[in-house]
């Protein structure tokens, strides 16, 4: 599902958001810079990844200025899930002091960027395993945003709506699956990694 929601896209921004000194808080921000690793040394026209970390509320203004039709915040999400877990949450699941594993509320942030710009926003959660300031992000969690990574960056590269990009390691890519339908913990589940 997540690859064909980026293939669809016309105009795609990828907000990676979380605190980076914070353990699997981090989990948004890694992917954010895994994309831009991935696009090193191509100029694609129809992506703009930005690293909201800890204050993705500063971004309003570059996202409204590229006019995207979709975008898609990558953020460290509690569920009842395995750590490493992949999932997008409904906004009507997003409770404004819970879900995200900091202060931000994301289902603000999103309504906000949905009235004001115009586009559709999807929010991808992994289940963080912890979040300790200092702690390293764990094996899981950096395994998942790395697949996150990858099924955007392929989606990127399928898409009708723009040139296809050109991967130089398309061996060791894991197909992300569609989410079954509205499973318990909150959330639907996205990706494995």
């Amino acid at each position: 599902m997540l690859r064909r929601e980026v293939a669809a896209a016309r105009r795609l921004v990828v907000l990676g958001v979380g605190a980076p000194e914070n353990g699997d808080d981090a989990a948004g921000v890694f992917c954010a810079e895994e994309i831009r690793r991935g696009l090193q040394g191509r100029r694609p026209r129809r992506i703009k990844v930005i690293v909201g970390a800890d204050a993705p509320e500063g971004a309003t203004g570059l996202i409204r200025r590229f006019r995207p039709s979709l975008v898609l915040i990558v953020d460290a999400a509690l569920s009842k899930k395995r750590p490493g877990s992949v999932f997008f949450v409904a906004r009507k699941d997003l409770a404004e002091e819970a879900m995200t594993t900091h202060a931000i509320p994301l289902s603000l942030l999103s309504a906000y960027i949905e009235d004001t710009i115009g586009c559709r926003v999807l929010l991808l959660g992994i289940q963080p395993k912890a979040v300790a300031r200092g702690a390293p992000m764990s094996a899981p969690v950096r395994s998942a945003a790395r697949a996150v990574a990858k099924e955007i960056l392929a989606g990127l590269r399928a898409s009708p709506a723009g040139p296809p990009l050109r991967s130089s390691s398309a061996s060791g890519h894991r197909d992300i699956s569609s989410p079954p339908r509205n499973r318990a913990g909150g959330g639907r589940r996205c990706c494995r990694p």
